[in-house]
């Protein structure tokens, strides 16, 4: 376990500091909680349903929906999971000299729910439009990148909620054609 952990920092300190510029500096604050911002979410979703329903005529509500529950489970089950855990984050380790660039709370480090949504989205969506899965998984690995460059995450972290978020994509893309199959069936 030592021999991983003095990996994790190794990543943590390159990321976090030998990366350091003062372009990254302003952008990944930005990147990392850019779905919170109504100007950029509100049209995103818009143009993304417009897209399913330009795709998917009558089944685009049920394909929109298993993306919507898919994401819900990500985000509920690492919610459960950082409370269970309660990892403190790099920042708050006096002795690892962390630098802190975007907010956020104690002790909810492990694992990384940005991760594990933007990895369930581009999981998800690829798996629906396989066309566009180079962009979807650049924007979620620059997201987890920015997570361990904001001093908010371990790499480890971010690499768990990673993976959360390729099962949940992968497992709520199989329902749904479990869902259509039987439709169809019936």
């Amino acid at each position: 376990m030592d021999f991983l952990y003095s990996i994790d920092l190794a990543i943590l300190k390159f990321v976090n500091e030998t990366t350091e510029n003062p372009f990254f500096d302003f952008l990944m604050p930005f990147v990392t909680d850019l779905h919170l911002n109504r100007w950029f979410a509100i049209p995103v979703l818009v143009i993304l349903f417009s897209y399913y329903v330009y795709r998917f005529k009558k089944k685009s509500f049920v394909f929109f929906l298993f993306l919507l529950l898919a994401l819900s489970a990500s985000d509920f089950t690492g919610g459960r999971i950082k409370r269970i855990v309660e990892r403190p984050r790099p920042f708050q380790n006096n002795e690892l000299h962390v630098t802190q660039r975007s907010p956020a709370s104690e002790n909810t480090s492990f694992y990384s729910n940005h991760a594990s949504n933007n990895f369930t989205f581009a999981t998800y969506s690829s798996l629906v439009f396989p066309e566009a899965k180079i962009f979807y998984f650049s924007i979620a690995a620059l997201i987890s990148y920015s997570r361990v460059y904001n001093g908010v995450h371990y790499p480890s972290d971010v690499f768990a909620g990673s993976i959360t978020g390729l099962i949940w994509g992968m497992l709520f893309h199989f329902l749904l054609f479990k869902t259509l199959l039987r439709k169809e069936n019936s």
